[in-house]
């Protein structure tokens, strides 16, 4: 399961800016070998059991713009997802 702890461990940090007035989700930002990552944790707060938590994550452009989100649940996803594209 990947989570807000897989985050942390890999290195993201909490992005307030991107964070939304209207939505208490938390956005988090990893800069890692001249690229920018956005991700985000779905899980019990949006509707989804706890063991269906998982990352949303993308590739940012154009600044805070990201390529297409995609979805992490299985264990090591993210992790390997960030050191396949660097």
């Amino acid at each position: 399961m990947q989570n807000e702890k897989t985050l942390l461990d890999l290195g993201f940090k909490h992005f307030k800016e991107w964070d939304s007035v209207n939505i208490e989700r938390k956005n988090y930002r990893l800069d890692f070998k001249n690229k920018i990552f956005r991700a985000v944790v779905y899980g019990s707060p949006e509707g989804f059991k706890n063991d269906k938590t998982f990352v949303t994550l993308g590739i940012c452009v154009n600044g805070n713009k990201v390529d297409r989100w995609r979805d992490f649940c299985s264990n090591d996803s993210v992790n390997k997802f960030i050191n396949k594209n660097n």
